[in-house]
């Protein structure tokens, strides 16, 4: 709290007893002495949770599995969150950063097709303003942990640690973090950054991620599923998975380092590994008969398959526990995915869930703060009205160009509504390698994403 001084209230124009230094609060000793004090505005807790669908989130929170969701939807509000197809991570996840369609902030697909050989969309494809330059336009901070599509880092009023500063997710990225013949290796080794290569803003940021890398984990109760875990099958992926699970780990530690370090207005965190998991293991919670004979798991690969899957929603559960112990009951915090999973099995491919129809539609979604409804459900919010809707509940503006509209569940006053927010230029720093786009690209083609 802050006092503020005037001619009825000067905290050291007079000296206290030193018994009431001690014992009295500020907030009594703005009573006694007629201060007024500033409310202390909200803050917002944004965390992406990729794949993570309503057929198996909500059944759990109801169990008790996920006991973190579960207090975010006892007090607030869950439910299903409509998306866009098609149903791809970087023109979704940048559509909840921006609170706009695809066609409008330039991020449609994982490349680019315009050329003739395809090129890697990246953060320089995005054309419109995004929370974060928004937030520092309107003088607040802002913490950014490795959300799809931020490479490269963009200059803000707070931290940004993109995508690419994740091991692995330089080259892997939503590609599973390496292409079919990196994987049996354990995928590349991105522990270090391309030459020149800068993966954070501001750059020293950069020393404190590798330095956090090897730091102990931050859930140590929940063990890796995919480490010496003999009865899973596809084998092939155990080492990529069980780096994405380390990831996620490093990846809410370093979310944590920029919270202690700058407590920001928002914190925006991203979590792919629920979405990877999935694709690969998802034949564990369908019917046998959903797939080919070739592709059939045997009674136990099945059991192992889907204790893997959950396993993960709980570690993931527990990293988002550890998040929202950081902010108080009045801040907002939003946890939401971008699309469900199904049985999948075309192309040949040996992934067996996916998100391609009306049945993978819908992502899940837990949301909390003041004057939202306790037990309250999520229906009728899409993706688009994320960007809106933290806007809205810090009392700020909400632009008209926008697609999303702040969500009818929040009890604040409508917000003013100004033409535009991207009135002015986004500067980002360091140059993307185009040696990493060629490998990325390479391994989206291994993944049947780019023909």
């Amino acid at each position: 709290m802050r006092l503020h001084e005037n001619a009825h209230c000067n905290t050291r124009s007079r000296a206290l007893p030193s018994q009431l230094r001690v014992l009295m609060s500020l907030a009594l000793a703005a009573s006694l002495f007629g201060c007024s004090i500033e409310p202390k505005p909200p803050r917002v807790l944004l965390i992406g949770i990729d794949g993570a669908t309503p057929q198996l989130a909500l059944p759990w929170v109801e169990e008790g599995s996920l006991p973190n969701l579960a207090k975010i939807a006892r007090v607030g509000a869950s439910g299903r969150v409509q998306s866009h197809f098609p149903l791809l991570s970087p023109r979704i996840w940048t559509s909840v950063a921006t609170g706009k369609t695809p066609d409008q902030h330039g991020i449609t697909n994982w490349v680019s097709r315009k050329t003739a050989v395809p090129r890697l969309l990246t953060g320089r494809d995005r054309k419109v303003h995004a929370l974060w330059n928004i937030a520092t336009a309107l003088g607040l901070e802002v913490g950014v942990v490795n959300w799809l599509n931020t490479q490269p880092p963009e200059e803000i009023s707070g931290v940004m640690v993109s995508d690419f500063a994740i091991p692995g997710e330089r080259r892997g990225r939503e590609a599973f973090g390496g292409g079919f013949a990196s994987l049996g290796k354990g995928g590349p080794d991105a522990s270090s950054n391309h030459a020149g290569e800068i993966v954070t803003y501001p750059t020293e940021w950069m020393s404190t991620v590798k330095r956090m890398i090897d730091e102990p984990p931050l859930i140590d109760h929940i063990d890796n599923p995919f480490e010496n875990n003999e009865r899973l099958p596809h084998r092939i992926f155990l080492p990529m998975l069980a780096r994405t699970f380390r990831n996620d780990d490093l990846v809410a530690r370093i979310a944590l380092e920029v919270e202690s370090k700058i407590r920001p207005d928002i914190l925006m965190v991203y979590f792919p590994g629920i979405d990877r998991t999935s694709h690969i293991f998802w034949s564990g919670y369908e019917q046998v008969d959903a797939y080919p004979v070739g592709m059939r798991l045997a009674p136990d690969q099945r059991v192992a398959a889907a204790a893997a899957i959950k396993d993960y929603y709980r570690f993931i559960d527990a990293l988002i526990g550890e998040l929202v112990a950081r902010f108080n009951s009045d801040d907002l915090v939003v946890v939401l995915s971008d699309h469900g999973f199904e049985a999948e099995h075309n192309k040949g491919r040996a992934l067996t869930g996916g998100h391609n129809s009306d049945g993978a539609s819908h992502g899940v979604m837990f949301i909390r703060g003041k004057g939202i409804p306790a037990r309250g459900n999520t229906v009728g919010i899409n993706v688009n009205d994320i960007t809106p809707t933290i806007l809205a509940y810090l009392g700020k503006a909400v632009a008209a160009d926008m697609d999303g509209a702040p969500a009818s569940l929040l009890n604040v006053m409508p917000p003013t509504v100004i033409a535009s927010y991207d009135t002015s230029p986004i500067v980002r720093v360091g140059v993307s390698s185009e040696t990493t786009e060629d490998a990325i690209i390479e391994d989206l083609r291994a993944l049947g994403y780019v023909e």
